[in-house]
């Protein structure tokens, strides 16, 4: 079943997905977060009716979304029809122009909400900002960790409030866009543009050859997911 933007009421690009404990749907629009029951869709806008890039739901099933230069979660108004509730307000005055929030990962210690120009995380009703040395590339959550490449550094994770450096990986500062997902007990796999899928182990990166090695190289890997049965599910440019 496709829905048109003339059914849905927006423009044609859409950005994340997320379903609530409900089974309601949003998604991450640019002229908002739509949300559908099934039945008909609504238009839930930001404060400056920016994009939504990214949704994320937390373990308590509140939704949360990245705009441009904002970032909140969904609450229902006193009739019960969802708002968004940015949380701008309490992103210190110097760090509040930030541009696209291109992920929103909801992990166990906090709501994480990154750009290129900074990283967000929003626990115990405060928020804690981190600022690259040059940009912060996409980041990913895999088994409840945070990683994200920087240029000139590599492959970095998030181990409480300090980024580490993983060894072996100072060729992936370049991947903007590197897909990050699990693989097995000891390594992680990594999706690139420039050298098409690898695992790595904690020290080194090796290749991982598919049969789709060449489409990879030849159309931009853009995102990949873990599916229900454990396949992976890979999209490109």
């Amino acid at each position: 079943r496709a829905y048109t933007p003339k059914e849905y009421g927006a423009p044609e690009q859409n950005w994340a997905i997320e379903q609530d404990d409900r089974g309601v749907i949003y998604v991450g629009n640019n002229a908002g977060v739509l949300e559908y029951d099934g039945a008909s869709w609504r238009r839930i806008e930001l404060p400056n009716r920016a994009t939504v890039r990214s949704l994320a739901q937390d373990s308590n099933g509140r939704i949360y979304a990245g705009g441009v230069s904002d970032f909140g979660y969904l609450e229902p108004e006193a009739k019960g029809a969802m708002r968004f509730v940015s949380l701008i307000d309490r992103v210190p005055a110097e760090a509040r122009t930030f541009g696209d929030v291109w992920r929103t990962h909801a992990l166990a210690d906090g709501v994480y909400f990154q750009s290129e120009m900074a990283l967000f995380r929003w626990s115990n009703g405060t928020i804690r900002v981190w600022k690259p040395a040059v940009r912060f590339n996409r980041a990913a959550a895999v088994n409840g960790k945070l990683y994200l490449t920087q240029p000139g550094v590599g492959l970095t994770e998030l181990v409480g409030d300090t980024f580490r450096t993983l060894p072996g990986t100072e060729p992936l500062g370049t991947e903007t866009f590197g897909v990050i997902l699990p693989h097995d007990d000891r390594r992680i796999l990594v999706g690139t543009r420039n050298n098409g899928l690898l695992l790595y182990d904690g020290a080194a990166l090796t290749p991982f050859k598919t049969e789709v090695d060449q489409q990879i190289a030849a159309h931009d890997l853009y995102r990949g997911t873990e599916l229900p049965d454990g396949t992976v599910a890979l999209t490109t440019a």
